[in-house]
């Protein structure tokens, strides 16, 4: 009788096991994974994945940007349990297009370089004050020189001519966004079309909180421990209404 119970119990075990080894098993990962810790919730579905921050409304008035932190696509590895995020290169914060328009001010002796842009069309909008980008330009020419402040025109007084010229921002660390994810863009070399033009205006239409906010991932890799947990960079994101 003792044989026949253990031998049962066996059978029972092995049976338990070979399921929940079927079940973890799986070949793909989809769902919606919350890190209650820090209010994000990362979302794979359909080889895309989109990083979100959930934060109550009241959270949310206290911020300019943006409740969606990064998407692009991922990959899932089933041999070594690690799937990988890239973010969407539309945000490739060294390939933000910018137009400049030159013209030439006989009534001023320096040079000016004004910044176009949809933070500071907010800047106007809303009659702030506060600035929270820095701009620097670094100037080629007969007398190089580089110059950066969170003014905006730029005045550089005392250039006699110039020939290329390399556009850089940076926005402050106090910044008050859900997520700073541009520490800094730098621009290829503009080379001026008339040598005597002394007025700038340099044109960034994408350049707004969304892409200064944007997280950029690039092989990122998040540790699958089942398909109801995953864990990246230590902390552990359960899925939301998960199986048991």
């Amino acid at each position: 009788m003792k044989k026949a119970i253990v031998f049962l119990v066996l059978i029972i075990n092995s049976f338990h096991f070979s399921c929940k080894s079927a079940k973890n098993n799986f070949n793909s990962l989809s769902g919606d994974f919350i890190n209650s810790k820090d209010n994000l919730k990362l979302t794979l579905i359909n080889n895309n994945y989109f990083l979100q921050n959930i934060s109550s409304e009241s959270d949310i008035a206290n911020y300019k940007c943006c409740d969606t932190i990064s998407y692009g696509y991922y990959s899932f590895d089933t041999k070594t349990r690690f799937v990988t995020l890239n973010s969407s290169r539309d945000f490739d914060v060294n390939d933000l297009n910018f137009n400049v328009k030159e013209s030439i001010n006989k009534n001023q002796d320096s040079l000016v370089f004004k910044f176009l842009n949809p933070i500071e069309n907010h800047y106007i909008k809303f009659k702030e004050k506060s600035r929270e980008i820095n701009y620097s330009i670094q100037i080629l020419g007969s007398k190089p020189l580089y110059i950066s402040s969170d003014k905006n025109p730029l005045v550089v007084n005392n250039i006699e001519r110039i020939d290329e010229v390399q556009f850089f921002i940076r926005p402050k660390n106090d910044i008050p966004l859900k997520n700073l994810g541009m520490n800094e863009l730098v621009t290829q070399s503009y080379r001026l079309v008339n040598p005597n033009s002394n007025q700038f205006d340099i044109d960034f239409p994408g350049l707004d909180y969304e892409f200064i906010n944007f997280k950029r991932l690039n092989h990122e890799y998040i540790k699958v421990v089942n398909e109801n947990l995953l864990i990246w960079d230590g902390i552990e994101y359960y899925k939301k209404n998960k199986t048991l």
